[in-house]
Order: C-alpha cells, then sequence, then structure tokens
C-alpha cells in the first residue's frame, strides 16, 4: 500500500471534528464584510459557553488590552473583526478538545499555547515578501498550524504523546518519527481539519507544510513565515540566543525570506514573555 492510500485509509477512521453552526455562521457574516457589530454578538451569544471562553481570552495577557473587554462587540471593535474571528476559533479548539487532558504525558494548554505564541509571532515578523498577507491571515495561519496534533492524540492517545515525548528529548524529526510509528503525521491531518473547516489555502498551506524545510517552506513565503514562527516559539521554551539563529532557524525557510537579527529578536522577547519567561 503506498502512502497515500494509507493516509486515506486513516483519515477516515480519526475523528475530525465539524465546525458548530454557530461558527459557520460567524464566519460568513466577517467574510461578507458589512456586517454589524451588534450582528456579531448576537450570533457568538448564541453559544453562551463559547463567548465566555471568547471574552477571557480577549481579556488575557496575549492580547495586552489596557481596558476589560466586557462583549463581544467591544471585543470587535477593539481587536477588529478577523482578531474577533481567530479569538473565537481558539475558544472553539479548547472546548472540542477539552477532554484530552486525561491523556498520559498530554497537555493540550501546552500545545494551544505553543500556537497562540506562533500567531502572534507570525503577526510580528516582517510581512514585506508575502504579498499583502493580512495580519488576521498570518494569526490564523500560527494558530492552526499544529492543528493536527490534537486530532492525533485524541485518535492514538497515549501512543502520541509518548511519540512526541520521545522525540523532543531526541530530536529526531517529528514528522518522520510519526510517519513511521502511526502511519501518519500531525502535518497530514493538520491539512485534513483545514479542508474540512474549510479554512482558507493559506493556512492549510501552512498546517501542512511547515515541515517541509527544504521543500515547500523553503519555496513559499507564507509557509515559511509560519516556519520562522515556530522555530522562534522553540527557541523562546527553550532560552536559546538570538545571536545563535542562524542555527535553530531552518536553512531553506532562512534564506528564503532572510530576516536579520534586529527583526528577529524583538520576535523572541516577545515570545519568550508569552510564554512566561524573562526577556
Amino acid at each position: 500500500m503506498d502512502t497515500r492510500s494509507l493516509h486515506e485509509r486513516l483519515a477516515g477512521k480519526l475523528n475530525i471534528p465539524s465546525l458548530p453552526e454557530v461558527i459557520v455562521r460567524l464566519n460568513e457574516l466577517i467574510d461578507r464584510g458589512d456586517v454589524r457589530m451588534s450582528e456579531i454578538g448576537g450570533q457568538i451569544a448564541l453559544d453562551p459557553p463559547l463567548a465566555a471562553k471568547a471574552l477571557r481570552i480577549a481579556n488575557s495577557a496575549y492580547f495586552g488590552l489596557r481596558v476589560p473587554v466586557e462583549s463581544i462587540e467591544h471585543a470587535a471593535s477593539v481587536l477588529g473583526m478577523r482578531s474577533l474571528k481567530s479569538m473565537v476559533m481558539q475558544a472553539l479548539v479548547l472546548d472540542l478538545f477539552r477532554n484530552l487532558e486525561d491523556i498520559p504525558d498530554f497537555d493540550p494548554r501546552d500545545v494551544w499555547k505553543r500556537s497562540v505564541v506562533a500567531s502572534r509571532v507570525a503577526m510580528d515578523l516582517p510581512r514585506r515578501s508575502l504579498g499583502g498577507a493580512s495580519y488576521e491571515d498570518l494569526q490564523l495561519c500560527g494558530l492552526l498550524h499544529d492543528i493536527g496534533e490534537f486530532v492525533l492524540v485524541d485518535h492514538f492517545g497515549s501512543r502520541f504523546s509518548k511519540l512526541r515525548k520521545k522525540v523532543e528529548a531526541t530530536g529526531e524529526d517529528v514528522v518522520a518519527a510519526e510517519e513511521a510509528v502511526l502511519g501518519i503525521s500531525h502535518v497530514a491531518v493538520g491539512a485534513l481539519v483545514a479542508k474540512r473547516w474549510s479554512l482558507p489555502e493559506s493556512a492549510a498551506r501552512a498546517a501542512e507544510f511547515h515541515h517541509d524545510l527544504d521543500g515547500v517552506a523553503a519555496q513559499d513565503p507564507l509557509v515559511a513565515h509560519v516556519a520562522y514562527c515556530d522555530a522562534i516559539v522553540h527557541a523562546a521554551r527553550r532560552d536559546l540566543a538570538i545571536e545563535d539563529h542562524e542555527r535553530w532557524i531552518p536553512a531553506g525557510p532562512r534564506e528564503l525570506l532572510g530576516y536579520k537579527e534586529a527583526e528577529l529578536e524583538p520576535c523572541l522577547r516577545r515570545a519568550r514573555m508569552l510564554w512566561g519567561k524573562s526577556a
């Protein structure tokens, strides 16, 4: 059986949740462009637990707002419609995969924290080579680039979490290890989630190819941008020095985009702050 047919067989067994109708409708409203704040607030209010989670996220240190956000309308006016969309997506993913806290050796909050910090870094990095990609597009790409991890741990349980713990300790290629042990990788699953959720093509490519460091990530500026974000988040977690960035930022994306140390340093500093480490 070739790799593609194996992926198709496994994909049919994975539990990839559908987006709730409230999110589908919200996305339609925001993409329409002429929506009123009251319509946005009314739509999210149809799911009170989701609205409550979204407001907690809006008031978190990640957004760094100086005044408390007390309503969805307020969040939309302060953050902008598409940042609100990303914020609600955060709340949704946390809700969809809340059961994963019982998996041994796996902390879904850690994975999600990585994704949230990556989304912030994605907006902070320069955009000069990205063909007009918006901050909101980059935010969504960073936020969902590792979404496949949630689906894999939901399916494989501790088998996946133990594998990832081993990979982190040994430094081996994570996609190759997942393919060898599980028969499918989190990047392949991320592409499946993007298709199921009708995400923008940019988010789908970022999810599928951000580890293809000598291939797509060395040729596609937006995917390279997300690969940079991934590297910066891991550097922040490990307290790596910006002076050594050529060692921990993969060569393909680095040569394609060529971000300078002076541009990367504030991004690494912010990532450390969001991770709760000293700057």
